[in-house]
């Protein structure tokens, strides 16, 4: 049972901060695809912890046409062609090399190259690479499976067994489109019934980008470790990752004409509410005083400080999630359902509250769905126990 984050092209000293303090439940980071180089004292403090660095690859956008690919250090010059990779075995053999070779310095373990899954083609594509590269490793290997929702539905015994026939013994799965504030209690029973699958198969499952259904898939044995990004990567979609590469953002200028940086920054976890808010409703929130003792935090800088989770809202992330992690594996394992249908209850209490009483006219509540949903589906497993 364990968290795994995945760093951000600009999370290394923030991550290296945290590694070099006592981490109570996280047992690895993934290194950003195209920040090898930068992030190489986050591996060194990992390592220090007794913490495993893995690195993406980022094979599977690599795949499609996109803005600023170039910049991904397996980019080859042109997309991978995943029907050309699917017939010619020196293509894939040409790809398990670069991808080993590509690796940095300092990964405790090798990612194996992979695509995008939909269909029978692309899932024997994946795992043929996956024992490709077990084949060649001189480290443990770990698959990572992103796979559309439907077709992991329809297929995942098979494609669990398939994995375990080829050597692979961990894998993070990523189901497209899972996970954010608006799942449905049939798409999360679902979801978990796709992890529970690959775990009966004997392999060591990361819910990947999963937050909230993460931590609860784990509590339920559903899956050994979840995964999210540094304040980011809470859910998974595959295609609008995708489209979002396809263009190059709007140029955005200050008021001197200098260019802004592009992209969102972190979000503020609020374990309280079990919710990860933007910046500007974390700060309204945390400003009230009817809140903040209930929503604050107290670990580390945070409590040092009535703003708390502002003052560093990746820092905060990486202690407060892994401390609620920790507390959660504390428990004796019949009790960790409990536990968090207990969690999930106070932050529902708390979002119906704060939805009722202090959103400001026009603004939109909190949502609630995915968290009703996943009280009802530990209620079933309890009651099925």
């Amino acid at each position: 049972m364990s968290l795994q984050f995945r760093l951000g092209y600009n999370d290394q000293k923030v991550v290296e901060d945290f590694l070099s303090r006592s981490t109570a439940a996280t047992s690895a980071i993934v290194l950003d695809p195209k920040a090898t180089t930068r992030q190489r004292y986050a591996a060194e403090a990992a390592a220090a912890a007794g913490v495993d660095v893995f690195w993406d690859p980022a094979t599977e956008l690599l795949s499609y046409e996109g803005y600023e690919l170039e910049k991904f250090p397996m980019w080859a010059g042109r997309r991978f062609d995943v029907a050309e990779l699917a017939t010619s075995l020196s293509a894939r053999s040409a790809l398990v090399e670069h991808t080993i070779a590509t690796h940095p310095e300092g990964v405790t373990h090798l990612t194996a190259p992979h695509f995008y899954v939909e269909s029978a083609h692309s899932a024997a594509l994946n795992v043929d690479l996956a024992e490709a590269t077990v084949r060649q490793a001189d480290r443990p290997v770990r698959a990572v499976l992103v796979i559309k929702h439907g077709y992991a539905r329809a297929n995942a015994a098979d494609s669990a067994d398939m994995y375990v026939s080829a050597g692979v013994r961990q894998i993070e799965l990523q189901l497209s489109p899972f996970g954010g504030e608006d799942e449905s209690l049939t798409k999360i029973a679902n979801g978990f019934a796709i992890a529970q699958a690959f775990t009966d198969a004997g392999l060591h499952v990361t819910l990947g980008h999963s937050g909230n259904l993460g931590q609860v898939a784990v509590a339920l044995g559903h899956a050994s470790a979840y995964s999210v990004g540094v304040g980011m990567l809470e859910h998974v979609n595959h295609k609008t990752q995708v489209n979002r590469r396809k263009n190059p953002p709007a140029e955005r200028l200050d008021e001197d004409g200098n260019r802004l940086r592009q992209g969102g920054g972190a979000g503020v976890y609020l374990p309280a509410l079990a919710f990860t808010a933007t910046p500007n409703l974390a700060k309204k929130l945390l400003e009230h005083s009817d809140l903040r003792l209930r929503i604050g935090c107290r670990i580390a800088k945070c409590g040092n400080d009535v703003r708390g989770p502002l003052l560093d809202p990746r820092d905060h992330y990486l202690h407060s999630r892994d401390a609620e992690m920790g507390r959660m594996m504390e428990q004796p394992a019949g009790w960790r359902s409990t536990s968090e249908l207990e969690r999930l209850h106070r932050a529902l209490i708390l979002r119906d509250r704060i939805n009722k009483d202090y959103v400001a006219p026009g603004d939109p509540p909190i949502k609630t769905r995915t968290l009703d949903s996943l009280i009802v589906d530990i209620e079933r497993a309890q009651a099925a126990s």
